[in-house]
């Protein structure tokens, strides 16, 4: 429910703003780790806005339904967590199979 309420449920155009402060704040956050994996080699060059923009989004929206829900209990959103995680890492564009296989 705190998950609908946060990211989901209307509200004036205000809190709204604020909604997309923080989200663009998550994106920049996530772009930064991005480019530091780039940097290393640990990732291939690639669009880290995008790919950043992509995964706040996405895990946003797919926290809205599983977690808000009353029905799961503790070790239902465990397991939306574990996927989210799973799905977020298989979307690194790996620099080297060595490197893709450590993140899985």
């Amino acid at each position: 429910m705190l998950a609908y309420a946060l990211i989901a449920e209307p509200v004036d155009p205000a809190v709204e703003s604020e909604r997309l402060r923080l989200r663009r704040g998550y994106r920049d956050a996530f772009a930064r780790v991005l480019e530091e994996g780039v940097a290393a080699g640990e990732l291939r060059p690639h669009d880290v806005q995008t790919l950043a923009a992509l995964l706040v989004g996405g895990l946003a929206e797919a926290l809205v339904g599983p977690l808000s829900a009353h029905d799961g209990g503790r070790a239902r959103g465990e397991a939306v967590v574990a996927s989210l995680v799973q799905l977020c890492l298989n979307s690194l564009p790996a620099a080297t199979p060595q490197v893709e296989e450590a993140l899985t």
